[in-house]
């Protein structure tokens, strides 16, 4: 299986012994081996006996993520806001790595919106139209709240999910708090579109 981590995240060795990509920015995707609930992240040399590429190796982790133990809910904010929140106990966050198999709902015409506090949570929202800073300031503080409080912390970063591509949206640290902006690749999608 597939497990999402903080680019931050301490091994206790260095990280280019393991097997591991980056697919979400500031994080990195871990082949590890489940077993009577305990996690090996998997050595580079422990793979030569598979005798399969490392990048065959994701891909049957990813099928491999079990999709009856994630469930996931439908919420609108303020009405107008479609948010998918996916729970599970461990790979809620490791599911938005096959989202187009697994919940192409979550795709809009603008691409997905995702945030990934935890392993066992994520947050999705199909983005329709140019509003979604709006839906950033009203998800933000739980964002924060489940990354700081619940365990298997990944990251508070928000995500653009497009064209089987995965960009963080721009954010900095200001007198005001946090601000976030859009990617300019979306920005300009928008704008062709709108």
């Amino acid at each position: 299986r597939v497990l999402l981590k903080e680019d931050t995240f301490n091994l206790g060795d260095n990280v280019e012994n393991y097997v591991h990509r980056i697919d979400f920015p500031k994080t990195n995707t871990f082949l590890i081996l489940e077993f009577e609930g305990q996690f090996h992240f998997i050595h580079k040399d422990e793979i030569v006996e598979w005798n399969k590429s490392e990048n065959d190796l994701f891909e049957c982790a990813i099928q491999n993520l079990p999709e009856d133990e994630i469930e996931a809910k439908e919420y609108e904010f303020v009405e107008k806001f479609t948010v998918y929140i996916f729970f599970s106990g461990d790979y809620s966050a490791s599911l938005m790595l096959d989202l187009r198999n697994r919940a192409n709902y979550a795709i809009g015409k603008f691409g997905t919106l995702i945030a990934i506090p935890t392993k066992g949570t994520a947050y999705v929202h199909p983005i329709e139209n140019s509003d979604i800073l709006e839906l950033i300031v009203i998800l933000q503080p739980t964002i924060e709240k489940i990354y700081n409080e619940d365990s298997g912390n990944i990251t508070t970063n928000f995500y653009w999910y497009y064209d089987n591509k995965m960009q963080i949206l721009p954010a900095e640290q200001s007198e005001n708090g946090l601000l976030i902006s859009l990617p300019k690749d979306l920005i300009k999608l928008i704008n062709e579109t709108e």
